[in-house]
């Protein structure tokens, strides 16, 4: 809103970013002991241990997944993008997820 009002176009980089935040907090209120993957072969944006990997491109046709991502073994592994961001979702069979401390 910010940008609108000074007439600034934001970078592309931005949504990038934004949507990123927002499937961050999206996930990390869904699920327990969530982190990421990074190594010299890129990184996957979000990580949980033997259960899933979701890289975030807001791009309408995704053709760029690092190398991490493609080896990846997990029983769910998902690319959002503009086309279908929060909506392929990992399977949430945590026992914790549900724990109330």
């Amino acid at each position: 809103m910010v940008l609108d009002w000074l007439d600034e176009k934001p970078s592309e980089q931005a949504f990038d970013k934004l949507a990123e935040s927002v499937a961050f907090e999206y996930l990390n209120r869904k699920f327990k002991r969530l982190g990421y993957i990074r190594n010299k072969n890129g990184e996957v944006d979000f990580y949980k241990h033997s259960a899933f990997g979701i890289e975030v491109k807001w791009q309408p046709v995704v053709k760029n997944a690092s190398e991490t991502y493609k080896q990846l073994r997990t029983p769910f592994k998902s690319i959002w993008s503009q086309t279908n961001f929060l909506k392929e979702l990992p399977p949430n069979n945590d026992p914790l997820t549900y724990l109330i401390l």
